[in-house]
């Protein structure tokens, strides 16, 4: 019954028609033009992966010229050491739950839906991937000893269960200027935004190097537009004495910045980490252009949460970064 059991998941993953967290819906797919290209794209990672498929999947569904589907093998924080550590212990256990932590969502001869538990390489044998991604935890980006030997590991386990896809590096961000980077580098005096930015793009290059893959350089577009458009904290607000729902100003900040928590009593907090909806835009219009060669908005792509001031500007940023190979001053 053991090997039953596995032998029924693997042959239902593999037969099914895969719809891991799509972007699209299915009236938007039945609206696709027959002669539109689509690129089904696969990331492996964590929160900051969900932060750049934000606005991606609603940009390939409104394409005129590309659709892009989009799967996940996304685990919380997770780094590239702990992605191919669950996975050997899938290929070690196959009924080991630890080494199942991605969902896959399937659809048998009649139509009906199920969620299952999945290991890592029957992510990547579910559908033919045309692109699968790959990156580092945030905390661990900018020190390139952490990325080995995991991103060859990945890459190559990539390469045997998907070898049909292009393996990818998918370059983070650095925390915003207000971050907690004294926690987070407690070892490292003095360490801020344009250090960690120089370390994890010195990192990811390195990277992207050793294994012959390009690179997303969304952490680039990040910076460049920083420099152009910087967001500067709010110093005259008394942060103690706010109420819900006043904020400090948080104008052009592409993290989630200050929020209130949801619960009483409510408290205020900041998120200087993962990507706010602008940030969320600009990596999507990174990944856009990489996948596509487009821009999103030249295109005449909109999506809701975001002006059309910022979309011009930030689109135009990502391009310039895509198209140009613009880099951000400090590197000057």
């Amino acid at each position: 019954m053991h090997l039953n059991r596995s032998l029924l998941l693997s042959t239902l993953c593999a037969a099914a028609v895969l719809l891991i967290a799509t972007s699209t819906t299915r009236a938007e797919q039945a609206a696709t033009p027959l002669s539109q290209r689509e690129i089904k794209v696969l990331g492996i990672g964590n929160s900051f992966t969900v932060n750049a498929f934000a606005f991606l999947g609603p940009m390939g569904a409104q394409s005129e010229k590309c659709r892009v589907t989009l799967g996940r093998a996304i685990i919380g924080g997770c780094s590239m050491e702990k992605h191919m550590r669950l996975a050997k212990l899938h290929d070690a256990d196959g009924e080991d739950p630890e080494g199942k932590p991605y969902t896959l969502t399937v659809r048998d001869g009649e139509g009906k839906e199920t969620r299952v538990k999945a290991g890592l390489r029957e992510v990547l044998a579910s559908d033919k991937w045309d692109v699968v991604t790959i990156q580092q935890v945030s905390a661990q980006s900018p020190n390139v000893e952490s990325y080995r030997p995991y991103a060859k590991e990945l890459y190559d386990y990539v390469r045997k269960y998907a070898p049909q896809a292009e393996v990818v590096l998918h370059q983070t961000w650095a925390y915003r200027v207000d971050g907690d980077f004294d926690k987070v580098f407690p070892d490292k005096p003095g360490y801020g935004q344009k250090e960690m930015y120089r370390d994890l793009d010195e990192a990811y290059r390195t990277i992207a190097k050793e294994l012959g893959v390009r690179l997303i350089p969304v952490g680039v577009a990040f910076q460049v537009a920083r420099e152009v458009r910087p967001y500067v904290p709010d110093e005259t607000v008394d942060r103690s004495s706010l109420m819900p729902p006043a904020l400090p100003k948080q104008e052009n900040s592409l993290c989630v910045g200050y929020s209130w928590s949801g619960t009483e009593p409510r408290q205020l907090r900041c998120d200087s980490h993962h990507a706010g909806v602008r940030g969320e835009y600009l990596a999507a219009c990174v990944w856009f252009a990489f996948l596509t060669g487009l821009n999103p908005y030249a295109e005449g792509i909109r999506v809701e949460r975001i002006s059309d001031e910022d979309a011009a500007f930030l689109s135009g940023i990502a391009h310039e970064v895509m198209a140009k190979g613009r880099r951000p001053a400090q590197e000057r």
